[in-house]
């Protein structure tokens, strides 16, 4: 019995210390390690509640965030989609090595629409995973154009930047 509970609980604390890690490794702010000098820090976020889910690094050292808002205003800019969709929407946003924001987009419907995942490629490609429960304005040219029978379906979308 012992060793059950002992192994369950290693589990949850390695969990635990990978998202601590992973949190440490890639949240913002940036810091070099080799110098314990915090490189740039910012806050991202608008009118309502702002979450980051997702962090990912280019091979020019930019900086992609995903994640999830309920604001109408203070997300996006340049980027594919300008204005909020709905309930909530995911969000892409690129900084530059220095950290200046290079573009944000929204990217939801009406539904509610969250960003859990990004990660880039040597084309220079960004992906971005999520949910949405949105109906239209969601998918285009992909495998599943139209929305599912469940209450929330995947997404994942491509983009060249």
């Amino acid at each position: 019995m012992k060793t059950k509970n002992f192994l369950k609980l290693s589990r949850i604390n390695f969990w635990g210390a990978a998202v601590l890690l992973t949190a440490i490794y890639y949240l913002l702010p940036t810091i070099s390690l080799a110098q314990n000098t915090r490189l740039w820090a910012t806050y991202y976020g608008g009118s309502g509640n702002d979450n980051a889910y997702g962090v990912a690094t280019d091979a020019s050292g930019n900086v992609y965030m995903a994640g999830q808002t309920d604001g109408a205003s203070g997300i996006a800019s340049g980027g594919f989609q300008n204005t909020f969709g709905g309930a909530a929407d995911a969000f892409l946003v690129k900084f530059d090595a220095a950290g200046n924001r290079l573009w944000a987009t929204y990217y939801g419907g009406t539904g509610s629409d969250g960003g859990y995942a990004v990660t880039t490629d040597a084309s220079g490609n960004v992906y971005l995973g999520g949910y949405t429960s949105s109906t239209s304005g969601i998918a285009s040219g992909g495998f599943q154009n139209s929305f599912g029978t469940g209450d929330a379906d995947a997404l994942d979308r491509k983009s060249v930047v």
